[in-house]
């Protein structure tokens, strides 16, 4: 079980690289309407990252589960991964609604997405 809590985000601090979240919204933010179809591949890749990252953590939940003799140790289990669960989900989401606008702003700009 310690191997999923080290899998956790660090705090943040000066010397810590910025989120996966920030470094789209910057490259969000220096993009013009020709470098929308490269921005909506960025957020296409990074969904699949989210997907697999996803399906990765499902497949380490039920191969923990399956190898617990503790009922303690199976809720904790439960317990960490329906946090991790719920972040990667979120970030998907996230990933999700910003590939739309990026749509919507190159069928507003005329070109089909």
């Amino acid at each position: 079980m310690m191997s999923m809590l080290e899998d956790r985000d660090t705090p943040p601090s000066p010397d810590t690289p910025p989120s996966f979240e920030q470094g789209i919204l910057s490259a969000i933010e220096r993009c013009g309407p020709e470098d929308l179809p490269a921005m909506l591949d960025i957020v296409g890749e990074a969904e699949l990252r989210c997907l697999a990252e996803v399906s990765s953590l499902n497949r380490r939940r039920r191969e923990e589960r399956a190898g617990m003799d503790s009922p303690v140790g199976t809720r904790l289990s439960v317990i960490v991964h329906s946090e991790l669960s719920s972040r990667w989900n979120q970030r998907l989401t996230w990933l999700r609604d910003v590939r739309r606008y990026l749509q919507d702003e190159l069928r507003r700009d005329g070109a089909v997405a």
